[in-house]
């Protein structure tokens, strides 16, 4: 996925760092690779950041069509749409850039894996956004939208990432990733 000054696709291939003041327990904290977006289709992202514990062979049984070679995969909530689908991505950094293939079969994952620094990324669910949702949560504050740090892939991708990315933004953003999780106060 390559940078595109369309407006169409200037939120494409960005993050959206959930905003401190988030109170959805689903994305709070949460840092989101948007895959796509169309102001007529609406958008869909894949959160980074939570964890499911388990490996795709944990969740696969032995009776699986998916190649034992993922089965050591982590598996990550991508978001609360279509939780009962597991799908494959490959992300991949180059020249500054990160590239992904999101949605993609087990088998394209297998073939992906191959290639050397590539990640390997199994995700239930994803993020979506209708139309005129996504612009209209940016504008609420609700999202930090910024383009997506080059050194991503070198990052832990876990409940520290939210904290991470936004403390290397501004002394701003370092100040706000102290804020205490929305969902602990209640």
């Amino acid at each position: 996925m390559g940078k595109s000054s369309t407006p169409q696709s200037r939120l494409t291939g960005s993050i959206l760092l959930a905003s401190p003041s988030m109170g959805d327990a689903i994305f709070e904290h949460s840092v989101i690779l948007l895959v796509d977006y169309s102001a007529k289709q609406g958008a869909l992202g894949f959160i980074l950041n939570r964890p499911f514990g388990k490996t795709v062979g944990q969740i696969a049984g032995s009776s699986s069509p998916i190649p034992r070679e993922l089965y050591h995969v982590d598996v990550f909530v991508g978001g609360p749409v279509m939780t009962k689908n597991l799908t494959f991505a490959a992300l991949t950094a180059h020249d500054g850039q990160l590239f992904y293939r999101m949605q993609i079969s087990a088998e394209e994952a297998l073939e992906h894996a191959q290639t050397p620094g590539t990640l390997i990324r199994a995700f239930i669910g994803s993020s979506g956004w209708s139309p005129g949702q996504l612009e209209k949560e940016l504008e609420l504050m609700a999202w930090i939208q910024i383009p997506c740090p080059p050194d991503l892939l070198s990052y832990i991708h876990d409940e520290t990432l939210w904290n991470t990315i936004l403390r290397g933004l501004s002394p701003y953003h370092a100040l706000i990733s102290t804020a205490p999780r929305l969902s602990f106060l209640n």
